[in-house]
């Protein structure tokens, strides 16, 4: 019996060998599920998220990415919490949590922290995690909301647990954010965040911080000027305040003169209501030892008349400017700087060609005068590659801007009044674009189809973008089609 048993073994017909392999790694995986990746592949994933916008379509991609040299009103370059927009992270299973808490996690998830006073305060809504799989209630949320609180002791607390590795801090939406229903909803009385713990703060990265960015943060501002603070902290290379709605003083701005190993310095205003009373009103002198400085954003001071004289010989390394919406600006001194590479002109009310005739007519009926600005001569500024010229009154390309062949991005959407009667040859030799916007241009009021001038401007637009695709066909050139 035994040697039946066995002959019958010898002939039944075994599984192969690639069968065997597959069953194996079936059932490896099944084994395999997220709380069992390794540490090093969880760090990466989690590293990937802190970087990685939360959004959802195209539309709000553009909020965040930067995809030009410079900053357009479509592509504000908003920021987001990072990883601090996945709070609970450390709760999916015991293993996130002991990889989140290791010295592993600190290095490699906390050089670069963002903390949005906003998105902070409705994450303590969802503490404890009452509403982990129940959507509560627009009453629901409101109570809660009106409730919570933020500690900025418990902020500090934060900052002081990696202070080690920390080099980037941005903090955004102190003063308030804006809800999915375009309402602005105040945050300031909601948190104890003031001049003093911003002291602290910088007090214990000033050794190891290089990036700061502060943005909708104005009521730091409102108490004394941060900047004497924030210049105390000297191996900062990256300075940024967005959204300025309050002024800032010669006196103070002369602090940042201290900030000598800065290559980039942000300083931009919204203006609200047409009145012109936010932001800065000079460049003080002690600028000129920014000799490091690659970068100088300056959008919407609105309140700024010139640049000082000193600034091509004290500024040799600056390669991106950008004056857009200094509407009062003397653009003079610009085309000293021909070490520039970028350039931002957008809505300057920049004129080329004269005046256009609709827009003294617009500005006759209102009783005013029409706000018109020479277009500068950049064309020695042979060093450019990319130009925003975008929100502005021209009527042609200016002829200045034919002469600059070693263009790679230009914009010239929203010039109402731009149109080509004829085709815009010249335009055809720029080998290197890869960006061109043209949208928005010879707008026409009312009228539900296009005249035969707008139509001729948009077939030679037309042409030019099919002429442009054949030398780069990755070049991408923005145009209106209805």
């Amino acid at each position: 019996m035994t040697r039946r048993r066995t002959s019958r073994r010898l002939f039944q017909a075994s599984p192969a060998k690639g069968e065997r392999q597959q069953e194996s790694e079936e059932e490896v995986l099944s084994e395999r599920t997220i709380s069992s990746l390794p540490d090093a592949l969880l760090l990466e994933v989690f590293r990937q998220l802190a970087r990685l916008p939360p959004v959802t379509d195209a539309e709000e991609e553009a909020l965040y990415s930067r995809r030009l040299p410079f900053r357009t009103f479509e592509s504000p370059g908003e920021v987001h919490p990072g990883l601090r927009a996945y709070p609970f992270l450390a709760q999916v299973c015991r293993h996130w949590k002991r990889v989140l808490e290791s010295p592993a996690a600190l290095q490699a998830l906390w050089g670069e922290l963002c903390i949005d006073f906003g998105h902070e305060l409705i994450t303590g809504v969802h503490v404890p995690v009452a509403w982990s799989d129940v959507r509560p209630s627009d009453d629901e949320f409101a109570a809660a909301f009106a409730a919570v609180r933020l500690q900025s002791h418990r902020l500090v607390e934060f900052v002081r647990a990696r202070r080690g590795v920390l080099r980037r801090l941005t903090l955004t939406n102190s003063e308030g954010y804006f809800s999915e229903d375009g309402d602005f909803v105040p945050v300031n009385s909601k948190h104890n965040f003031n001049l003093g713990t911003l002291g602290i703060v910088l007090g214990m990265l000033q050794d190891r911080l290089e990036h700061l960015h502060m943005a909708h943060c104005n009521d730091l501002f409102a108490a004394g000027s941060p900047l004497g603070t924030i210049a105390m902290v000297g191996g900062l290379r990256s300075l940024v305040l967005d959204d300025l709605q309050c002024r800032l003083y010669r006196e103070p701005l002369a602090e940042l003169g201290r900030l000598t190993r800065l290559t980039e310095l942000v300083l931009t205003a919204t203006q609200r209501h047409g009145v012109f009373i936010f932001g800065i009103d000079c460049i003080p002198d002690t600028w000129s030892q920014l000799s490091n400085l690659r970068s100088l954003e300056l959008r919407g001071n609105a309140l700024l008349e010139a640049l000082p004289p000193w600034m091509p010989e004290a500024l040799p390394r600056l390669e991106l400017l950008d004056v857009s919406a200094c509407s009062r600006l003397d653009l003079r001194t610009i085309t000293a700087l021909t070490q520039l590479r970028t350039l931002a002109l957008q809505a300057m009310d920049l004129v080329s060609g004269g005046t256009p005739p609709r827009l003294v007519q617009q500005a006759s009926a209102h009783g005013m005068v029409p706000r018109a600005k020479l277009m500068p001569d950049l064309s020695h500024m042979a060093r450019l590659t990319a130009l925003n010229l975008a929100d502005n009154n021209l009527i042609e390309v200016p002829p200045c801007i034919l002469k600059l062949t070693g263009l790679e991005v230009l914009d010239l959407s929203g010039n109402f009044f731009l149109e080509f009667p004829q085709a815009p040859t010249p335009l055809h030799a720029f080998s290197r674009l890869r960006w061109l916007d043209l949208r928005a241009v010879h707008v026409e009021e009312g009228g539900r189809y296009w005249s035969p001038g707008k139509c001729t401007t948009m077939q030679h637009v037309a042409a030019l973008a099919k002429a442009l695709r054949r030398k780069n066909r990755h070049a991408k050139i923005l145009h209106d089609t209805s």
